[in-house]
């Protein structure tokens, strides 16, 4: 029988599947896991029909990953919250999961288009969702510290700042576009279009630049010419409803600078206590940390905070200076070939490949101001990226793309 599934090209057929359900499905809000299930089911199919091949691609990308998983689960065996960071660190398994299908199961170029459309759909879902929500709301964001999200009911937002997740999309909608065909343009034109409605009405400060930067970056990769006039064209439509707002989003770029108004606190005033007790918890723990998720802060308003808005400083209280390594050293192996396959990329597999080393620029930044592995959607987009990564040069002599 695997014989069979083999020439029916059951892998090539189960490991999409697999990887594009659970990416539709982990955003619902519902109880039941079901894109957990289909992941298990579908992903052991694929693994049994004898087509999944880990190996493939750049090995040089296994061994980061594999340290990264496992000092996870060793600093997790000595956190002072055993249970807490288990728990909070299974949602691990699943990225890495995703991570192997891909890089071993997908083996035809229209695999990676439907991987992308997966995110888009995700992302422009939850546009629409932060839009009705907003319009109920008169498209006002409260003042303060009101968590006003948790009104959209969808488990990848805990904050506003989750919406840097569309941010990080918008390289994949460009490549995308750039594949041609109908259905392409239309998806990643209407997530493009509402991904920059929502990061000007949402007047996230960190969600609005690294729009502006992931648009840029993939202007200078793919049209250097061009790269002034997209980022430009984007600033102005986001300016546009800032200005038709009364200028909320403008106004909160003051706020870096100094304390604000009406319970507002500049980004530094809200950013430096936090940073300076994840370097306290460090110093209390040096070598392995406190432990995977363990993280937690209240502020002078009696605010609890759970990460600490910087994704370096918390692995680094969290996990020592040994999960510290472990991270960058993911991170730097990935930047690295992300870098190698942009410059050795066909012009076919060009806005793959360029979607790939900014979404990885992007991930870098986001994480010094915000990004936590506490939000499921980075762990997923990281190794979404990593399994792209590894099978880019194969896949790259399978099919031709359009020019």
């Amino acid at each position: 029988m695997r014989e069979r599934l083999k020439q029916l090209g059951a892998t090539e057929l189960y490991s999409p599947l697999a990887v594009c359900l659970y990416i539709l499905a982990y955003a619902l809000p519902v109880t039941a896991n079901f894109g957990l299930m289909v992941l298990a089911v579908l992903g052991a199919l694929a693994a049994w029909s004898g087509g999944i091949s880990a190996g493939a691609g750049p090995r040089r990308l296994w061994m980061p990953v594999a340290t990264f998983v496992l000092v996870t689960l060793l600093t997790a065996t000595v956190s002072v919250d055993v249970p807490r960071s288990f728990a909070l660190s299974a949602a691990l398994l699943p990225s890495v999961a995703i991570c192997l299908l891909i890089a071993g199961g997908f083996t035809r170029r229209e695999s990676v288009d439907w991987l992308l459309a997966a995110h888009l759909l995700v992302g422009g879902g939850i546009s629409v969702a932060v839009a009705v929500a907003l319009s109920r709301m008169g498209w006002r964001v409260p003042a303060g510290y009101e968590n006003w999200i948790a009104r959209v009911n969808c488990p990848l937002l805990v904050v506003s700042n989750d919406l840097a997740y569309l941010a990080l999309l918008a390289p994949f909608a460009v490549a995308l576009w750039m594949g041609g065909g109908w259905w392409r343009r239309v998806l990643a034109g209407s997530f493009l279009v509402s991904a920059l409605l929502i990061a000007g009405v949402a007047q996230r400060r960190q969600v609005a630049l690294l729009l502006l930067v992931m648009l840029a970056g993939m202007s200078l990769l793919l049209r250097p010419r061009w790269a002034l006039v997209s980022a430009g064209a984007a600033t102005a439509l986001m300016l546009f409803i800032d200005v038709a707002l009364g200028w909320p989003l403008t106004g909160r770029f003051e706020l870096l600078w100094r304390a604000g108004e009406a319970g507002q606190t500049g980004l530094w005033d809200a950013r430096l206590p936090i940073w300076s007790h994840a370097w306290q918890m460090f110093l209390a723990h040096p070598l392995f940390g406190q432990g995977p998720h363990t993280f937690s802060y209240t502020s002078v308003d009696g605010i609890q905070v759970s990460w600490a808005h910087n994704l370096y400083l918390e692995t680094l209280a969290e996990q020592g200076v040994v999960g510290l390594a472990s991270l960058v050293t993911l991170l730097g192996a990935l930047l690295w070939q992300a870098t190698k396959n942009w410059t050795r990329a066909r012009t076919d597999d060009a806005p793959l490949a360029a979607a790939l080393l900014t979404a990885t620029v992007g991930i870098l930044l986001g994480g010094l101001v915000e990004f936590t592995f506490l939000r499921e959607w980075l762990t997923v987009l990281l190794f979404t990226v990593a399994g792209l990564l590894a099978r880019q040069e194969i896949l790259s002599g399978d099919l031709p793309g359009k020019k």
